[in-house]
C-alpha cells in the first residue's frame, strides 16, 4: 500500500484554536463594552449643551465603532471556521518508512513517536509537526509548501490597535 491510498490522518488541534476563539471573542467584547460610557459623554448630561453638536459627534462615533464592530464579528466567523475544520498533514508512516527515515525525527532527533509521512515522503511525529506548523507551512527538511494556510493562533496579548473610542 502506498502512501498516497492511505487515509489522511488529521492531526489534534491542541489548545491553540481554542485560544484564538477566546482572544477574539474577547477583543469583540473589548470594542463593545466603551459604547455606553461614550455616548453618554458625548451627549452629557447638563440640557443646556448644544445637541447639534453632539448628534454630529454620535453619528461620527457610531459609524466608527460598527465599521469596528464588523471586522471584530468578521475575525470571530474566521476562527470559528479555524475551529471546526480539520487539518490534515499528511499519511501514517509505515515502520519500512521510519527505518528508510533513519527511524529518529529530524526535530526532536529522538525515536518517532506516532509518525507522519509528508507529501513530500518526509516522516516526522505527529506532535512535532503540529509544533512546527503553529509557526511555519513548509516541511522542516525540504521546505516543501505542505500546509494551505499558515495557523494563525494568537498568544493572548492585546493587538497593536491603538484603542481610543
Amino acid at each position: 500500500m502506498t502512501s498516497a491510498t492511505l487515509p489522511l490522518i488529521p492531526v489534534p488541534s491542541e489548545r491553540g484554536k481554542f485560544y484564538l476563539i477566546i482572544e477574539e471573542l474577547s477583543q469583540l467584547f473589548r470594542s463593545l463594552v466603551p459604547i455606553q460610557l461614550w455616548y453618554k459623554y458625548i451627549m452629557g448630561d447638563d440640557p443646556s449643551s448644544s445637541y447639534f453638536l453632539g448628534g454630529i459627534l454620535i453619528i461620527l462615533y457610531s459609524l466608527c465603532k460598527s465599521f469596528d464592530i464588523c471586522g471584530r464579528v468578521g475575525s470571530v466567523r474566521k476562527a470559528l471556521k479555524v475551529l471546526c475544520t480539520p487539518q490534515t498533514y499528511g499519511v501514517r508512516a509505515t515502520s519500512q518508512q521510519c527505518s528508510e527515515a533513519g527511524d529518529i525525527c529530524a526535530i526532536c532527533q529522538a525515536e518517532f513517536r506516532e509518525p507522519l509521512i509528508l507529501m513530500c515522503q518526509h516522516v516526522f511525529c505527529e506532535e512535532c509537526l503540529c509544533l512546527w506548523f503553529d509557526r511555519e507551512k513548509t516541511c522542516p527538511l525540504c521546505r516543501s509548501v505542505t500546509v494551505e494556510t499558515l495557523r494563525c493562533w494568537k498568544d493572548g496579548t492585546t493587538s497593536a490597535h491603538f484603542q481610543v473610542y
